[in-house]
């Protein structure tokens, strides 16, 4: 991470789940990680911090979302599509879509028909 700041002369963030002994037992903690790359005396240097996010992904782990269309309520008040606000606000999650088997029943019944047939 710190490499790819210097490399790219930009801060670079990521989420990392740390783990903290408390207790005698490993508690895991959701720390977001900044490196901001900068110069000093003709030095390439690197700041590293991190942020304990345990509060926030608390509040964060609640989403507001439509019964029905399956949108999410964002903290602006706007509804966006499930795929959109998690590609915002997760950009290491990547989608791909496909149907569940009742989804597949419900929607080309036919498919299945044909297939049965077929066996």
């Amino acid at each position: 991470m710190v490499l790819e700041a210097l490399l790219r002369e930009k801060t670079v963030k990521a989420r990392v789940l740390f783990k903290r002994l408390e207790d005698g037992a490993l508690r895991p903690v959701p720390v977001i990680v900044s490196a901001s790359p900068f110069r000093s005396r003709g030095k390439a240097l690197c700041l590293l911090t991190l942020d304990d996010m345990t509060g926030l992904a608390e509040l964060q782990s609640l989403l507001p979302i439509c019964a029905n269309c399956k949108k999410i309520r964002t903290e602006d008040n706007y509804w966006e599509q499930i795929e959109v606000y998690i590609n915002k606000h997760l950009a290491d999650i990547k989608f791909t879509h496909g149907f569940c088997p009742a989804c597949i029943k419900k929607l080309y019944p036919e498919v299945l028909n044909g297939r049965a047939s077929k066996v």
